[in-house]
């Protein structure tokens, strides 16, 4: 529906045009009919740093390069709550014509970017007519189109992972995730996509390779023909087609079945690939990103994953450790839960000190869902140690169970050096593996075992070494 109004309602600074544009939106923007910026609202000075007073005449392109203005402004019609990206935060915005005497002399930009969480929980209750549904999955998928800022840490590991990460996102070669579950995989490819994508509207498109069977999995990959098997009724796009000039994200990649694995493979290196059914070459214009939380290197050794296409999707390798190693963020991680629940309660030094000091097999979704659980509790104002030990579903401690972690904690320190031995002789002698048993007076064999017991990578310790690191 155009906004009636005229030319001077758009330079009235004190008119309640602006007052709309400050008041109901997270940010707002006026553009001209020649793209230039007549004003931008305090939100919108927030969202793309500008100040206010400078941003009058820059084209609305130079912010947006993929907004439809344009075509507003030539249709007359508005443009309903499409996804965007601007200056690195994922924005929901609708673009509404202005109308003088039937013309388009201007087109009004709301943008929503704050809280999307929050609206997308309304919209829950009452998405029941297609637009609010509409509504509804715009918000859904900017709300899962991740960039770097949503991956919380402090870490010096991590941010040198993250920094690593922007260098390469710009880049089409495949990236290759590596992490226990629930430490972020997910979040550091959306990161990657949004970071590398050249049009802000390109899909991320994400299959689980180990929720499908692997009868379907080729179909739902590269699609089908009609009449390809039985109960192929129609034609059907595959997950590659759909990512189009984005990316494609292949989880738990490690199930992949190895008949797949090969025609991925193929897929990888011609560039191209046909749907099944089909002899009609479709060419790969999508970045193929893959994750994983198992040890693709050892699938290789162990003949459970092809060792070619392994060296084919980590040309670029990224190993997200897991929370126990970075225990420094996790006040960190709890502090940004309890804000985004709207929890306001302090947690006792003991049931911090718990917190820190548990070893998060689950990783950081685990210490969301403790957050999410304290939901109940939002009487208090302090939490304390029993409450976390109930989360956590850990007993109180007992006498012997001290004794038995500080055991566990010595054979843990005592494997910790070992490994470092066996890596520094390995490296001393430049990887051979029987000279640096020879010099660790161990059997050969026994060597082996050990570095499969600790997952140490010789080839990346190889060039680790070569590299001079």
């Amino acid at each position: 529906m155009p906004i009636h109004a005229s030319r001077e309602d758009l330079h009235n600074p004190k008119g309640l045009f602006y007052e709309i544009m400050d008041k109901c939106f997270d940010a707002a923007v006026l553009v001209d009919t020649d793209l230039r910026i007549i004003h931008h609202s305090a939100g919108a000075e927030e969202l793309t740093g500008i100040p206010t007073q400078e941003a009058a005449g820059i084209h609305i392109k130079d912010l947006d390069p993929v907004s439809d203005f344009q075509k507003v402004m030539r249709t007359g019609q508005d443009s309903h709550y499409s996804f965007t990206v601007v200056n690195g935060h994922n924005c929901i915005q609708h673009l509404i014509p202005i109308v003088e005497q039937g013309k388009v002399i201007a087109c009004l930009g709301g943008i929503l970017f704050r809280n999307l969480s929050f609206l997308k929980k309304i919209l829950t209750e009452y998405h029941d007519t297609k637009e609010e549904s509409n509504f509804y999955d715009s918000i859904s998928r900017t709300e899962t189109n991740y960039t770097f800022d949503d991956f919380i840490t402090q870490s010096p590991t991590l941010l040198r992972i993250l920094d690593k990460c922007r260098k390469l996102a710009p880049l089409k070669h495949p990236v290759l995730i590596i992490g226990e579950s629930g430490t972020g995989k997910e979040i550091l490819a959306s990161a990657i996509h949004v970071a590398g994508r050249k049009n802000s509207r390109a899909p991320l498109v994400k299959i689980n390779c180990s929720a499908i069977p692997t009868d379907l999995l080729e179909s739902e990959l590269f699609g089908h023909e009609k009449g390809a098997f039985t109960g192929a009724v129609s034609s059907k796009i595959g997950k590659f087609e759909l990512a189009k000039n984005g990316s494609i994200l292949l989880d738990e990649i490690g199930e992949m079945d190895p008949r797949i694995q090969a025609k991925l493979l193929r897929v990888i290196e011609e560039k191209e690939f046909e749907r099944v059914g089909g002899n009609r070459l479709i060419p790969l214009k999508a970045r193929i990103i893959a994750s994983t939380n198992k040890n693709l290197y050892y699938q290789c050794q162990q003949g459970k994953f092809r060792s070619d296409l392994y060296y084919r999707l980590c040309t670029f390798e990224i190993n997200i450790p897991p929370l126990r190693e970075h225990r420094e963020d996790i006040p960190l991680i709890l502090n940004h839960y309890m804000k985004k629940t709207g929890l306001t309660m302090r947690f006792s030094p003991k049931a911090m000190s718990l917190l820190v000091n548990y070893d998060w097999p689950g990783n950081v979704r685990q210490l969301r869902n403790v957050v999410y659980s304290l939901d109940i509790l939002q009487d208090r104002e302090i939490i304390g140690e029993e409450v976390i030990r109930e989360a956590l579903k850990l007993e109180a401690p007992r006498p012997e169970t001290k004794k038995e972690e500080e055991k566990m904690e010595l054979f843990q320190h005592v494997a910790s050096k070992e490994k470092e031995l066996i890596i520094k002789t390995l490296r001393e002698t430049n990887m051979n593996v029987a000279l640096a048993a020879r010099k660790l007076n161990i059997h050969r064999r026994t060597l082996y075992n050990k570095i499969a017991k600790y997952e140490i990578n010789l080839d990346r310790q190889r060039r680790s070494n070569e590299n001079g690191n």
